[in-house]
């Protein structure tokens, strides 16, 4: 053991003394991961001859050495049971900077757009809540990265640049791996490990110093855990290649890793490959030998995808191991892995499968280490982090240029006719901050199909010359629109509220049909007959017409106005009836005779006696 370990009370500032010093440990260790987990174990006679046991409670404070060249680390106990025989007290302790950021509390701040993650570490930092002991942020971090993209705001529609922090533990400010943009993290935004240190905090881009070791296993390695899982979607030792239109390999083709034959059977995957299509390279005009050229192009970059995914490792499975330097002291592996022992959180690591002869990358993802041997006894050995999005986004982008690159080089040897055409057709993938866009433009055509992905949103577009269709699809609504390129467009829309028809003119002029009803602006309500006359409309000045107009009471008294005739239903609302041509009632027409009113200003009765009184 490098030091004693002591204990501490809760409150204690100054830890340069020895308070109590326990002699008696049964058994301590420390473990620590590239998570930010950091714990300490420890085990301790009840019944010990200094009565410290009784001191071993929640909330005190263990000083012990650690693996590494850190100084002695505190650890706040926050856990401490006895065992079931009643002869020990069994300790779970975490790193005092961890255990206080869990139990402290940030009640709300914003990171600003513009900031380095050690900048932000310090603004959370000095956010919290509780504040009786000082922490703060070391210099391990070298980051100059000020990029964040938390998405798109639902209001405005902008890239969310900075960083919303409210209502949650200290620990969750800083690692909490957040899908809550409006209340995020330090590390859903900057990503990165941290480094507890006591009273100081470090958050890196990754743990670890460059110095790699390779370990092999041996057929006598009882000790080492190998968990292969060939039920991982990223693993494959056999690739069915398809382009993005479906265009297979000829022949039912399979593409075989260099791997295949080592393992038991062959594991398949069918990859489609999206940068990859026949059909951008013919077109109608295409002649059969042309057509068998695009193939031969589609089939190499097929072939030339699946082993740049060999290269990458699809045909090398997942592994796990965990190694136990105590079991291993006597078997003849221990060389192979003793440099082991004095590696640290985060080191590469090269495993050599010993029974199928592959090998994989991998790092040190977890330590445990024997505080009163002072020696690492433990080391736990995975695979990498995946990617991030923007390096895929950038070898996707690379993926697209070489693909244009071979056409090129293809189109020296084509046609004339076929050159012309694929000189005219560009391909563009563009990433930017909140959004990626693919499109397709043919220039001589004026032609152009795009698709852009969002955060909330997919844009596509298709357009030629004055011609475009549109459509906009998020979570909540779908639009899609027409454009004739004279002012007229069709649109329709939908969401859980409504379903509208919109056809709309540059003047104004629309019909919508919604869950109300339908509404038509400026005219546009037509109704026709099974020969396609026009016989009842409504004119752009709001008026009704109609060609033919039917009804069984058509009387005109009072007593029938006020009962509410079929005819008052229709005509109540109009100021005059004008009409044309004859007017033909089939039986009889019932109205009084000072109702009857003649243009010159006499009613029926004085109509007649002034023709009498003229005779």
């Amino acid at each position: 053991m490098k030091h004693p370990i002591k204990l501490y009370i809760s409150d204690e500032t100054n830890f340069k003394h020895n308070k109590w010093v326990l002699t008696e440990v049964l058994s301590c260790y420390i473990t620590e991961n590239v998570d930010g987990q950091l714990q300490l174990d420890l085990e301790y006679p009840l019944f010990d001859s200094k009565c410290l046991a009784k001191y071993l409670i929640r909330g005190y404070i263990l000083k012990a050495p650690i693996y590494d060249n850190r100084p002695d680390q505190l650890f706040k106990i926050r856990k401490a049971t006895k065992n079931t025989e009643g002869t020990k007290v069994v300790v779970y302790a975490e790193a005092i900077a961890r255990a206080d950021a869990d139990n402290n509390y940030i009640p709300g701040l914003e990171i600003p757009a513009g900031k380095i993650r050690k900048e932000a570490m310090k603004i959370v930092l000095n956010n919290r809540a509780d504040k009786r002991r000082t922490y703060s942020i070391g210099n391990l971090d070298t980051s100059t990265n000020t990029n964040v993209n938390l998405g798109l705001n639902d209001d405005t529609g902008e890239v969310i640049n900075y960083v919303d922090i409210a209502d949650k533990s200290l620990l969750k400010a800083i690692l909490e791996e957040s899908t809550d943009k409006t209340n995020s993290s330090i590390y859903t935004a900057y990503k990165g490990e941290v480094i507890w240190n006591n009273f100081e905090i470090n958050m890196v881009d990754e743990r670890g110093k460059d110095n790699s070791f390779i370990i092999k296993s041996g057929k006598n390695l009882e000790s080492l855990e190998e968990d292969i899982d060939d039920t991982d979607e990223d693993f494959a030792t056999a690739l069915i290649m398809k382009s993005s239109d479906g265009l297979f390999l000829p022949n039912q083709e399979v593409i075989y890793s260099p791997n295949a034959n080592k393992y038991d059977r062959y594991f398949f995957k069918t990859i489609t490959c999206d940068d990859v299509s026949f059909e951008d390279l013919v077109t109608e005009d295409s002649t059969e030998s042309d057509i068998e050229k695009a193939k031969q192009i589609v089939y190499e970059q097929l072939r030339e995808r699946a082993q740049k995914l060999f290269n990458e490792g699809i045909d090398k499975p997942p592994t796990n191991y965990t190694i136990n330097f105590i079991q291993l002291a006597d078997s003849e592996e221990y060389k192979e892995f003793a440099k082991l022992e004095k590696c640290e959180l985060g080191n590469n690591v090269t495993a050599i499968y010993s029974k199928i002869g592959v090998k994989k990358e991998g790092r040190v993802l977890s330590i445990k280490y024997n505080v009163l041997t002072d020696k690492i006894e433990e080391v736990e050995i995975g695979d990498r982090l995946k990617q991030d999005i923007t390096t895929t986004i950038n070898n996707t982008e690379n993926t697209v240029k070489n693909n244009k690159d071979e056409l090129k080089e293809d189109i020296k040897k084509t046609s004339e006719k076929e050159k012309e055409a694929r000189n005219n057709l560009k391909v563009v993938m563009e990433k930017r901050d909140s959004e990626i866009e693919l499109s397709v433009t043919n220039e001589a055509a004026k032609r152009q199909a795009a698709i852009e992905v969002c955060e909330e949103a997919i844009n596509q577009r298709v357009t030629e010359k004055d011609f475009g269709t549109y459509k906009t699809q998020t979570a909540k609504d779908i639009s899609q629109k027409v454009d004739s390129g004279d002012g007229f467009t069709t649109e329709l829309k939908q969401n859980v509220d409504a379903f509208q028809f919109l056809f709309e003119e540059a003047s104004g002029s629309k019909t919508e049909i919604t869950r109300d009803g339908i509404t038509v602006y400026k005219g546009g309500f037509k109704i026709k007959d099974s020969n396609g006359n026009t016989i009842f409309w409504i004119d752009s000045n709001g008026i009704l017409r109609a060609k033919y107009l039917w009804a069984d009471d058509l009387k005109l008294d009072g007593d029938s106005a006020e009962t509410g005739s079929s005819l008052w239903n229709v005509l109540y609302a109009m100021d005059s009836i004008t009409l044309t041509g004859e007017l033909k009632v089939r039986d009889r027409f019932t109205i009084k005779a000072s109702d009857f009113y003649i243009n010159d200003g006499y009613n029926l009765t004085e109509y007649i006696e002034k023709i009498v009184n003229n005779m």
